[in-house]
């Protein structure tokens, strides 16, 4: 509680603003009970300093206690999650996008592009670009990048081709895409970067198109986490 309340106030003053529009949890505290952090939460919307709340990197179950807590204890209840998804990791869907949608909360993801194995520069058995984060870890780029992994980018290039746009529209399409989704979010590293991504937001993928990535990427779904 001490940490939340000092921390908000620390951002109202960085960002020279008198309330925050969303404030998340970003990591499950297991040292803290859920009510705990609701209650801080509470006080914050109740002077108007936060608007609404949710959290991120909980785990489906974590979620709905919190909705419980929240509903039990007569507290503001987790409006959104924020959560890893992308084309390499689908684990979300077995069941934190269920229930979500199920109690209505919004759905932003992030890591878009895969820490940019999305975008088509990295592939299996290349040598990465010089200058990327994957240069300073070829050896991490040749474990994540597994033949299954690569058929996916193979798939998202070939779309991409198809359309005449850069990869990474094609996969932050695909997110928007999916049923629950809310937003993608972008970790562009460079200016360019940003246009790019930005890009997929007229990017409309056609009913065949998300069937094939989908099928190439399913192996995703029980898998584990690649990036």
């Amino acid at each position: 509680r001490l940490h939340i309340l000092g921390e908000v106030e620390n951002s109202l003053r960085r960002l020279q603003t008198d309330r925050i529009d969303l404030y998340l949890a970003h990591s499950v505290d297991d040292r803290t009970a859920i009510d705990q952090t609701l209650r801080a939460f509470d006080d914050l919307v109740r002077q108007g300093k936060v608007r609404y709340i949710g959290c991120s990197n909980f785990a489906a179950w974590q979620v709905c206690k919190a909705l419980w807590t929240s509903d039990r204890r007569n507290l503001p209840p987790f409006v959104c999650v924020q959560d890893h998804y992308n084309l390499l990791d689908r684990r979300i869907e077995r069941e934190l996008i269920p229930l979500c949608r199920a109690e209505g909360l919004g759905i932003m993801t992030y890591s878009a592009t895969a820490v940019g194995l999305m975008t088509g520069r990295f592939r299996r058995g290349q040598t990465p670009p010089p200058g990327t984060p994957w240069a300073r870890a070829p050896d991490r780029l040749a474990q994540v990048m597994t033949p299954a992994a690569d058929r996916v980018v193979e798939t998202v290039v070939g779309i991409a081709a198809e359309h005449g746009r850069p990869p990474a529209q094609i996969a932050i399409a695909w997110i928007l895409s999916r049923p629950g989704i809310t937003a993608a979010m972008i970790g562009p590293d460079a200016p360019d970067h940003v246009d790019e991504n930005i890009g997929a937001i007229g990017c409309k993928l056609g009913p065949e198109e998300i069937e094939t990535l989908d099928k190439a990427s399913q192996w995703s779904v029980g898998g584990g986490r690649i990036v």
